[in-house]
């Protein structure tokens, strides 16, 4: 109504790939993994079932609040829990803290997804309105 030419996207952040130590893999890697789960992160409920949505199988959770240090207990937790588990998933922001901890000396598996931005709809007059406004103008 205020604005009509302007172009209306939707996007939505999307498991592109998995980190998996230095590996990078496919995300159906994660597909039937008994895996557990560690994030610090303000929607915790939505990374976790961006891990479900891979397939995984969640066999636990240690959610802390967001920005939370990873300390000792905390890693404590993650290890005991990794005992009946395949591998381990954490955000790539989680993972800045966690490898300075025992856990990055582990052969464990960890994984952290690798995010795209996906367009759900408006991908292509939002491309035609950004090209149209760093082209160049043609000579007089």
């Amino acid at each position: 109504q205020y604005a009509p030419d302007v172009p209306i996207a939707v996007c939505e952040h999307a498991w592109a790939s998995l980190r998996v130590g230095a590996d990078d893999c496919p995300v159906d890697w994660l597909l039937g993994k008994r895996v557990v789960v560690a994030c610090a992160i303000g929607n915790p409920a939505a990374f976790i079932a961006g891990v479900r949505g891979a397939g995984a199988e969640v066999a636990a959770e240690v959610v802390l609040r967001d920005h939370d240090a990873f300390g000792r207990a905390a890693v404590a937790r993650i290890e005991a829990a990794m005992s009946s588990a395949d591998a381990l998933v954490v955000t790539e922001k989680d993972w800045v803290k966690l490898r300075r901890t025992s856990l990055a000396e582990s052969e464990f598996p960890i994984v952290r997804p690798s995010l795209a931005m996906c367009f759900r709809e408006g991908e292509d007059g939002l491309a035609g309105r950004v090209r149209a406004l760093v082209q160049p103008a043609a000579p007089a």
